[in-house]
């Protein structure tokens, strides 16, 4: 499986992501925080990614990213799946383990009634459809799960070719 970061720069990213707050937005889970991954590599082989995904990159499009931090002392619940940009039609998500530890679980979707897990796989990103529903995985470890999450979405000035392929599970 492909990879786009190694260790050594995930832990450099971890340690960008420490000395940010955590969200206050009520409406978000208090175990998030905004990271913006513009200007790093993420950028760029998350929008590679979805490029692949939708073999089409547009002009103009839209990111938002941010981080889960878990440990086993999180207390509010991640047992809700959630979808993202319900009102963006061509919108798709990502998930990069930037650390995932030993007695942690992985993100879960459903879909047709059928639950499957994400890969425990570190440093590369799954590409999904954003209306896939999904949720997060719990840690039971001391040690923090790092889950970097991003959308990407088409701007309002963009045309939509009549040729985007049937939504799968993309991992690059």
């Amino acid at each position: 499986m492909p990879t786009c970061v190694n260790k050594k720069k995930a832990d450099s990213f971890i340690k960008q992501i420490d000395k940010l707050p955590f969200m206050k937005d009520p409406s978000k889970p208090s175990y998030q925080k905004w990271f913006d991954i513009k200007d790093t590599v993420l950028l760029k082989s998350f929008v590679q990614g979805c490029k692949q995904y939708l073999n089409y990159l547009p002009n103009e499009y839209k990111i938002s990213s941010w981080v889960h931090v878990t440990n086993n002392k999180c207390v509010k619940k991640t047992d809700v799946y959630h979808v993202h940009n319900p009102n963006r039609a061509y919108a798709l998500s990502g998930i990069l383990y930037l650390n995932i530890p030993e007695k942690s679980s992985h993100t879960k979707f459903i879909c047709d009634n059928k639950e499957f897990l994400l890969p425990k796989e570190p440093y590369c990103w799954f590409i999904f459809p954003s209306n896939l529903p999904h949720i997060p995985g719990v840690n039971n470890n001391t040690q923090k799960r790092y889950c970097l999450s991003a959308d990407f979405w088409l701007s309002a000035k963009t045309k939509i070719s009549s040729e985007f392929p049937i939504f799968e599970l993309l991992v690059i």
